[in-house]
Formats: C-alpha cells, sequence, structure tokens
C-alpha cells in the first residue's frame, strides 16, 4: 500500500471519529440542555410557585377568619366564604406541590406535616366557629383561635414557617437542576473540543490535497467545513438556553420575595384582628400572649391586589424565560442530520485521491 494512500486512510479514519464523537456530544448536550429547561418549565419552577401560592392562600384564609370573628359576622356565617375559598384554594395547591415536588422525601414529608397542619388548624377554627356561634366571644372561643393562630404561624413549626422551608427546598432544587450536569458551561466541552478538532483535520486534510493532488480547494471538504460551522452555531443555542434559565432563576427570586412580603403583610393584619378578639377575655393571658403583642409592630397589607397582579405577572415571565430557553425543535433534527451529512462529504471528498493511490507505490 502506498503511503499516500495510508495517510488518506488515517485522515479519513480520523475526520470520521471525531465526527462521530460530533454527533453524540453535540446531541447529547443539546438535548441535554433543552430537557433539563422542559423539566424545570413543567415541573420544578411551579413547585416553587405552588407553594408560595399555598402559603399566600392560607395566610388570606386565617385573616379572613379572624376578621369575621373580630366584627361578630362569625355568628351568621362563621369564619365567611374568603375563608372557605382560600383554604380550597391552598388545597389545590398544596395537590399541585405534591405532583410536582422536585426535593425528595424530606420535602414530601414536609408537605405531609404540612398538609396535616392544615387539618388541625381548620379544626381550631370550627371549634371556634361552634362555640362563638352558641356563647359569643368566650374564653373558649378565644382559646380555639388561639390555637388555631400558633398553628398557623407558630416561629419554628407552624405552617407559615414549613412552607418556607419547603419553597427553599424546591428553590435549591431547581438550583442544581439549572448548574449542573448539561446546565454547568462546563458541559459544553464535549462538542466545542470535537469542533475545534474537526475544523482542523478538515484544514489538514485540504492543505494535503493541495500537496499531494495539486488542487486548492476540495469542494466536498468545503462543504463538509461549512457544515461543521453550522451544526456549531446549531449546538452553540446552548449557551442562550443556559442564559435564559438563569434569568428565569433570578426572576423567580424576585417572585418569591415580592409574594412573601405581601403574604407577611397579611399576616399581620390576620394577627392584629386576632389581639382585638382576645383582648376584651384577655388582659393578662402570660408571656406568650403578651409576646405575641409586642411582636404586631410593622406594615400591615396595602395595595395587595397590586402586589397579587405583580406576582402572577412575574409567574408567566418565569414560564416564559423557561418556555425560551427549551430550543428543541429544529434544532434537534438538524444536529444529527448535519453530522451525518460531514461524514458523507469527508468519504466522497477522499475517495477520489484514495483510489487515485490503490495500486501506487508512494
Amino acid at each position: 500500500m502506498s503511503t499516500t494512500r495510508r495517510d488518506l486512510l488515517r485522515l479519513r479514519t480520523a475526520l470520521l471519529v471525531v465526527t462521530a464523537t460530533l454527533f453524540v456530544g453535540s446531541l447529547a448536550a443539546f438535548t441535554g440542555v433543552t430537557s433539563t429547561a422542559k423539566a424545570a418549565a413543567a415541573r420544578t419552577a411551579p413547585a416553587v410557585l405552588e407553594v408560595m401560592a399555598a402559603r399566600a392562600a392560607l395566610v388570606r384564609a386565617d385573616s379572613a377568619a379572624m376578621t369575621s370573628f373580630q366584627t361578630g359576622q362569625a355568628k351568621l356565617v362563621g369564619p365567611g366564604a374568603q375563608y372557605q375559598n382560600q383554604i380550597a384554594i391552598a388545597s389545590q395547591n398544596l395537590a399541585r406541590v405534591a405532583e410536582h415536588n422536585a426535593a425528595g422525601e424530606s420535602a414530601s414529608r414536609t408537605l405531609q406535616l404540612v398538609e396535616g397542619l392544615v387539618v388541625a388548624y381548620g379544626r381550631g377554627i370550627g371549634d371556634a366557629d361552634a362555640s362563638f356561634r352558641a356563647d359569643g366571644p368566650t374564653p373558649l372561643t378565644v382559646a380555639a383561635l388561639w390555637y388555631a393562630s400558633g398553628l398557623m404561624h407558630g416561629s419554628d413549626s407552624g405552617i407559615v414557617a414549613q412552607l418556607d422551608e419547603l419553597a427553599v427546598a424546591q428553590r435549591n432544587a431547581l438550583e442544581t437542576e439549572l448548574s449542573e450536569g448539561w446546565m454547568n458551561p462546563a458541559g459544553s466541552l464535549v462538542w466545542l473540543v470535537p469542533i475545534v478538532v474537526l475544523l482542523g483535520l478538515l484544514v489538514v486534510a485540504q492543505v494535503f490535497g493541495a500537496r499531494r493532488f495539486r488542487r486548492t480547494l476540495n469542494p466536498a471538504l468545503v462543504a463538509a467545513t461549512l457544515l461543521v460551522l453550522l451544526v456549531a452555531g446549531a449546538t452553540s443555542t446552548v449557551f442562550f438556553s443556559q442564559d435564559r434559565a438563569d434569568v428565569a432563576g433570578e426572576t423567580l427570586d424576585k417572585v418569591v420575595s415580592q409574594s412573601k412580603t405581601q403574604t407577611d403583610a397579611d399576616a399581620l393584619n390576620g394577627k392584629r384582628e386576632l389581639e382585638k378578639v382576645l383582648a376584651p377575655q384577655c388582659g393578662d393571658c402570660g408571656e406568650s400572649v403578651s409576646a405575641f403583642k409586642a411582636g404586631l409592630g410593622g406594615e400591615a397589607s396595602s395595595g395587595g391586589d397590586t402586589v397579587q397582579r405583580e406576582v402572577a405577572s412575574g409567574a408567566t415571565q418565569v414560564d416564559d424565560e423557561l418556555d425560551s430557553a427549551d430550543r428543541s425543535g429544529f434544532f434537534e433534527y438538524f444536529i444529527p442530520l448535519g453530522t451525518v451529512g460531514i461524514a458523507a462529504l469527508v468519504l466522497v471528498g477522499l475517495r477520489r485521491g484514495i483510489d487515485e493511490y490503490r495500486y501506487r507505490a508512494t
């Protein structure tokens, strides 16, 4: 076998091996990034938003119930229609959190604890309702409301505190999802390196052909080079996807912060209404009640509808940003077809030279 033919065969083998590596690396990186963005949009980000929505609904339910007891409307309507509606909304949100949970078994246990506390809270409000309808704002009514409020707002183990813990767990799961694996920019080396090597080999093939066959350019290899650049451009959209996912995470943090601020203000409203119910029945009820009253400083809820609209708008923006990070579609099919085309063009471009030196000695 001639030296030239041997060199051409080796060059062809190297080009095909690197092309195959590019096929695997670029397709894996592209599908890995887009599937991660798709999963985050469909599951992980909604889990965070649903936790916050449940938190807001439960706090609004508590505020509505305490207001109903404080104004005396509970005599006729109990904790009220708004209380019932918000509890129903919270239950739906918690069910969706269970469906979308991305934070593992510990988050599932926290969610089960929250659901149990919500049931106990509902019993406390029900006991207060029964007592209030029968005898008005008696110590028994106040005790039931105090018990329910403790379940909702307890600093360490209350419903709101547990939901905060659950939201953090879901957000951490999203952060891991959007920063590790194929979402890590370092993962792009699996296709960037083959791109550089393949372009270098194609240049070597052109120079080799020009020297040995006195041809300025090999059209098939030129076409293969252009196709490599197109595949590189298609695969490089993963950088856009990674950027949009990062932006979505930042937007989500803003939404969570807005929701938490508004919900905390709503919670303060409910606590102040409870304090008004407590006052006539509890002049000196111990350190826990005194500490409760002392903690009623700060700004109560205002402009809640505006904030809720902003939160809803922010949640939609998160969805849009994660959807834009999912670049699957045309590129997902072009990348494998493009790399197959590169291999075909390499075979065509080198075939003539290999055939010419089939029986030569040099």
